[in-house]
């Protein structure tokens, strides 16, 4: 099942299917709502959940879905464009059950660890999505892919 949580990116990338970006917002679904969906899913069999977006990272309670999935014991799939992982995101990534769609090699992670600069379109699409990473009050360390 796949859930699509916001509608925010740091990106805005004309490909795009669901027309996400810096200006997204996050729907009107609450944390609560959310954690029903599960528990509905869960009952009747569902084994399986991706979160999607925009850039689920970017959800206040993405986090907390996986982890709620999990103990529901179902699979959980994140797909993101890691142009921003935090440390909790990877620790949560480790997790039994979890997996990242355009998750890096394992010999690429450490690197990932350490501000590195995603080459931007445009100055202004890079502005946007620093500014960005920083509203979402990450506190820690930034991590960025170069591409």
């Amino acid at each position: 099942m796949w859930l699509d949580v916001t509608r925010r990116c740091q990106l805005n990338c004309g490909h795009c299917y669901n027309s996400s970006g810096p200006d997204g917002d996050h729907g009107t679904m609450t944390r609560n709502d959310w954690f029903s969906v599960l528990g509905q899913a869960a009952e009747i069999g569902v084994s399986n959940v991706t979160l999607i977006g925009g850039e689920p990272t970017l959800y206040p309670h993405a986090i907390e879905m996986a982890e709620r999935a999990l103990v529901l014991d179902m699979e959980v799939e994140v797909y993101s464009n890691l142009v921003h992982v935090s440390e909790r995101w990877w620790a949560v990534l480790q997790r039994k059950g979890m997996s990242s769609r355009l998750r890096p090699p394992e010999s690429v992670r450490p690197t990932l660890r350490t501000e590195r600069r995603v080459p931007p379109r445009d100055p202004a699409q890079r502005m946007q999505a620093q500014e960005l990473t920083h509203e979402e009050n990450w506190h820690d360390r930034p991590s960025r892919l170069a591409l």
